[in-house]
C-alpha cells in the first residue's frame, strides 16, 4: 500500500474535518452531514498528539504549551458552543489532550504506582471535567501510546474502541483508521503551531456570525 499523506497533510485534512463539524454544530442546526464528517478530525488529532510526545525535545513544555492554549481557548469554546464566555457543561478538547500528555510522561516512569495514578488522573479528569470525548478520547489515545509501533495493533484495537465505547455518530470514526493507514511517518511543512492557533480562531468566527445573525 503506497503512503501518500505526511503529518502536515493529515493535520490540515484533521483541520477541514474539524472545521465542516463545527459548522454543522454551530451554523446549520446541528447538520448531522457535517458531523459525520468532523468524526475523522479527532483520531487523527490524537494520533499527533501521542506522535508529539514521542518527537518532542522537551515533554514538559509541550504540555504547559498545551495548557495555555487550552485555558485560551475555553472561553471562546463556551462562547461558540453555548453562546456564554462561561460554561462548566463541557471543557474543549485541548483539556483532553492535556490529561493524554499527562498520562503519557507518567507511563514512562519507572514506578508501576505513579503509571496507574497517570492513568486513573487523566480517566477521571476528563470524564469529571466533561472534556471534549473524556473517556473515549482518552482510552483512544492510551491505545495509540501502547501500540505506536505496531501499526496493524493500533488500528485493529482503536476501531473496536470506536464500536464499543464510542455512541451514535461518533462511531463514523472508525473511518479515520483508513485514512492513517496511508501515513508515510514524514513530517512535512513545519508548521508547528497551525493547530494550536486554528482551533480558538475558527470557534470565534463562528460564535461571532452565530451570534451576529
Amino acid at each position: 500500500m503506497k503512503k501518500l499523506f505526511n503529518a502536515t497533510n493529515l493535520k490540515i485534512l484533521a483541520m477541514l474535518t474539524m472545521l465542516i463539524d463545527h459548522v454543522g454544530l454551530i451554523l446549520l442546526d446541528n447538520m448531522q452531514v457535517c458531523r459525520v464528517i468532523g468524526r475523522l478530525a479527532f483520531p487523527i488529532f490524537a494520533f499527533f498528539v501521542v506522535e508529539g510526545f514521542f518527537h518532542t525535545k522537551n515533554v514538559k513544555k509541550y504540555m504547559l504549551r498545551m495548557a495555555v492554549f487550552a485555558i485560551i481557548s475555553e472561553p471562546i469554546y463556551d462562547f461558540a458552543i453555548s453562546g456564554s464566555f462561561f460554561d462548566m457543561n463541557a471543557q474543549n478538547v485541548m483539556f483532553t489532550f492535556l490529561f493524554a500528555l499527562i498520562m503519557m510522561y507518567a507511563l514512562g516512569l519507572q514506578s508501576l504506582s505513579l503509571r496507574l495514578i497517570g492513568i486513573a488522573f487523566a480517566v477521571f479528569a476528563s470524564v469529571l471535567l466533561s472534556t471534549d470525548y473524556d473517556l473515549y478520547g482518552i482510552v483512544l489515545i492510551l491505545t495509540m501510546y501502547c501500540f505506536r509501533n505496531e501499526r496493524n495493533n493500533m488500528i485493529l484495537w482503536t476501531s473496536i474502541e470506536h464500536i464499543l465505547l464510542a455512541t451514535g455518530i461518533q462511531r463514523a470514526a472508525i473511518f479515520s483508521n483508513l485514512i492513517l493507514c496511508f501515513y508515510n511517518g514524514e513530517k512535512g511543512k513545519n508548521l508547528k503551531y497551525m493547530f494550536y492557533i486554528f482551533y480558538p480562531l475558527h470557534l470565534l468566527v463562528l460564535g461571532i456570525i452565530a451570534y451576529v445573525y
